[in-house]
């Protein structure tokens, strides 16, 4: 873990490994790697959605393979739509038994 140091001018220019806040809190192998850190490296990298170049650094690896209707919402982009009821009782399936206004006696 690294101990980042309160205020941001103690990171003017380089890294100084020897600083006795670095030399309490880390090995001497971490001060090591510590010293060769780039602090320019990588700054505000902006991540691209749609970037396809794997090279850039805004590409984002791994993205899930989105449904169209994902990206634009639109019902028409939906597949496998379900049937709507229209509201006519007619188009209904499995209708029950409707009383025609007629008693049997037994």
């Amino acid at each position: 873990m690294l101990c980042m140091p309160k205020t941001a001018e103690t990171f003017s220019g380089s890294v100084n490994a020897n600083d006795p806040i670095f030399t309490d809190l880390i090995t001497a192998t971490e001060n090591k790697i510590l010293s060769q850190v780039n602090l320019d490296a990588e700054q505000n990298v902006q991540a691209n959605w749609i970037e396809t170049n794997t090279t850039s650094d805004a590409f984002i690896q791994n993205k899930p393979i989105l449904a169209q209707v994902a990206t634009t919402g639109n019902y028409k982009d939906l597949t496998n739509k379900p049937i709507l009821f229209d509201g006519k009782y007619t188009s209904l399936t499995s209708k029950p038994i409707l009383f025609d206004g007629n008693y049997t006696l037994y």
